[in-house]
């Protein structure tokens, strides 16, 4: 009987430890969980974002929120480079995918990043590795503004004159564009102003060019002098600008003429005549027909005493030389007569002095 107790003792220890082994080796793992990513890596632009796909595999059991944070790895996460969301919840025993989006600031460095996503729950936690490239953003749409020509620009008072510029196409931009005048260093004054384009509208095409003609014009109360302004060309909120400065001019004189006589005194006997040589001087781009006559001066012109031709024709801008003859009839009273020879064009008329003395024939003709 004591052999058996022994025995029967013998037996249940070692029942106790072969059921403590099964507990051991059987009985199920702890809760633990791991996680992937797909992509591993990925682009972003700056003041831009990008998207990956977290998987959380729970094992043992595991259930409950994981935090989610991006961390170092073999370099530091830089500044403006953020992940969310911070958490993801784990329930039932099936993969759990979650999409994480990685936003950069406009301000954060461009550059490679080897980094860590890390999981944590509780004293657990899991790491994976992501690469971020940081790269900056594609240029905006613009366009450039070639420097005018010509510069300095003369324009009269009352008057218009034209400059070229070369708009050009950037970065896919295409769109109509204004032409303006802003001040520069000197204030763009009331009256001076770009008041015609060709082409007109100004439409600037993708990868294109385009030389525009801008008329400037000056009202007649600009006062003469040098502007340092600037051409400003306008889309939008964009713009772009080159200096130009504009020289305003006095307006030319009205179209007007002077005349002389040489000599400008005559002597002529009855019934005989005289020559004198009128110059007419253009000015101010005046051209026409200027009508001659003898008119009173001092002295009021006598009986018979006329000029001839009775008109001069001006072209050019070149004076005019015209021969007058003064002729006297037989019967013209003698005398010294201070008249004048009057030029009329239009509105326009000038006189020049001109003395003739009358005198009788000599004796015995």
């Amino acid at each position: 009987m004591k052999t058996l107790r022994l025995y029967g003792a013998g037996l249940l220890a070692v029942l106790l430890l072969v059921l403590a082994a099964c507990n051991i080796n059987g009985g199920g793992s702890s809760p633990n969980f791991t996680i992937s990513l797909n992509p591993a890596s990925l682009n972003i632009q700056q003041g831009s974002s990008g998207t990956t796909q977290l998987t959380i595999t729970p094992q043992g059991g595991f259930t409950g929120t994981v935090s989610l944070a991006l961390v170092a790895g073999q370099d530091q996460v830089p500044q403006g480079l953020t992940l969310s969301p911070g958490s993801v919840q784990v329930s039932g025993t099936s993969p759990v995918n979650q999409s994480l989006t990685l936003s950069a600031q406009s301000t954060t460095p461009t550059g490679t990043y080897r980094l860590k996503v890390r999981a944590t729950s509780g004293s657990l936690f899991r790491e994976t590795n992501l690469t971020v490239e940081v790269t900056p953003p594609p240029p905006s749409p613009g366009f450039t503004l070639s420097d005018p020509t010509p510069n300095p620009l003369s324009v009269q008072v009352g008057g218009t004159a034209t400059f070229q510029v070369t708009l050009t196409s950037q970065n896919g931009f295409q769109g109509q564009v204004t032409l303006s005048l802003a001040d520069g260093q000197d204030p763009v004054p009331q009256g001076l102003a770009i008041s015609a384009t060709n082409p007109s509208p100004i439409n600037l095409q993708a990868g294109g060019s385009v030389t525009v003609t801008a008329t400037v014009g000056a009202d007649a109360q600009v006062a003469p002098g040098t502007y340092r302004l600037k051409v400003r060309a306008t889309s939008g909120s964009l713009f772009r600008e080159a200096d130009l400065t504009v020289e305003v001019t006095p307006p030319p004189p009205p179209p007007d003429f002077t005349i002389s006589l040489n000599p400008t005194s005559l002597s002529i006997e009855q019934g005989l005549r005289g020559t004198t040589q009128l110059t007419v001087t253009p000015q101010g781009g005046f051209t026409g027909t200027v009508n001659l006559s003898l008119v009173a001066g001092q002295d009021q012109v006598p009986q018979g005493l006329t000029l001839s031709p009775g008109s001069v024709q001006v072209s050019g801008t070149s004076p005019v030389n015209q021969s007058l003859t003064l002729s006297a009839q037989s019967t013209t009273p003698t005398g010294t007569y201070r008249l004048k020879v009057r030029a009329t064009s239009g509105s326009l008329f000038r006189e020049a002095d001109l003395t003739v003395e009358v005198t009788p024939p000599p004796p015995g003709v």
